[in-house]
């Protein structure tokens, strides 16, 4: 699990861009119809503070229809 620099949350503020990096070399693999099989990533949020961490928000992405796009 790779973990990015965590970032001050403002009361005034309800949206934030995040610009990260995300690098990782994976195989893919094909089907028998010769499509690329899933492959899952994981994003989560979460939300830190003295003694207590929690996820705040989550989403799955599937890789394999980037293949080959850049």
């Amino acid at each position: 699990m790779d973990m990015t620099q965590a970032f001050e949350v403002s009361q005034n503020a309800n949206t934030y861009e995040l610009n990260q990096v995300f690098k990782r070399t994976s195989n893919f693999y094909k089907d028998g119809n010769n499509n690329y099989q899933r492959k899952e990533c994981v994003i989560e949020l979460l939300y830190s503070s003295v003694g207590r961490e929690e996820v705040t928000g989550s989403i799955e992405i599937d890789m394999s229809p980037m293949v080959g796009k850049g």
